[in-house]
């Protein structure tokens, strides 16, 4: 029988057979929080989440306010830092309100892995970009900045997936279980950093505000790996009843 874990204040359940677990590195789901406190288990290993000023729990996640709240990871090689030689996947569900509170730059940080006061380089962020409506999945290794798009849901629930394929050389951005749009991502040098992981802010935006983002995030994963279109499915269908979609 699979091996299935609850906490008392979620009623989800989330079976780890459901869902891709290979090369998984970051598993962060509303159950694995315990429902009090400022830390939300990784169940994966030791790398754990820190809530930053009190973001609203419920059985769908965590609500930010676009204000002053985050969710932050440490930076680890190979959990949530990359480099070139590496392919590596990040998905997030997340629900984006329509009004962002803070609009000092055009775009609200969703998953940011870059403090760009004493950082050159990133391996990747997603970030969402309210002129044009799309989330923007991208790298940077100092000048040259690779990005790929996917429209972006207002006010209700999707999953958004990455795959950074540096064996390929191509960025590709999933929506829903299914592809919505592929990119070069010809790139080399570094990439990788020593910046925290922010979910729902740009720290230390080089005296440029936080760029904190206004919604709710239900699940991070990342994956030490390039994940396909059927186990990206997979994830989906595992996931999507948790969120209303169908």
């Amino acid at each position: 029988m699979p091996f299935t874990y609850n906490w008392a204040p979620n009623s989800y359940y989330f079976n780890s057979n459901d869902f891709y677990t290979t090369n998984l590195q970051v598993n962060l789901t509303p159950s694995s929080y315990t429902g009090s406190g400022t830390i939300w288990e990784n169940t994966q290993n030791s790398t754990e989440a820190t809530l930053v000023n009190n973001p609203t729990y419920s059985s769908r996640g965590f609500t930010l306010n676009g204000t002053n709240q985050a969710i932050t990871l440490n930076s680890v090689a190979g959990v949530t830092n990359f480099t070139t030689s590496n392919n590596y996947t990040i998905e997030f569900w997340c629900n984006i309100n329509s009004v962002q509170q803070d609009t000092l730059a055009p775009d609200n940080c969703i998953v940011e892995k870059w403090n760009s006061t004493n950082e050159a380089a990133y391996p990747y962020i997603a970030r969402y970009v309210r002129g044009t409506g799309n989330i923007n999945f991208a790298v940077y290794n100092g000048s040259s900045n690779p990005i790929t798009s996917v429209s972006a849901t207002l006010n209700n629930w999707a999953q958004y997936v990455g795959v950074f394929n540096h064996t390929s050389d191509i960025l590709s951005v999933y929506k829903n279980g299914q592809l919505a749009n592929t990119g070069a991502m010809a790139i080399t040098g570094t990439i990788s950093n020593g910046s925290t992981l922010n979910i729902g802010r740009r720290a230390n935006n080089a005296g440029g505000g936080n760029i904190y983002f206004t919604g709710s995030i239900g699940i991070l994963r990342i994956y030490s790996e390039a994940l396909n279109s059927s186990q990206i499915l997979q994830n989906y269908n595992a996931n999507k009843s948790i969120f209303g979609l169908s």
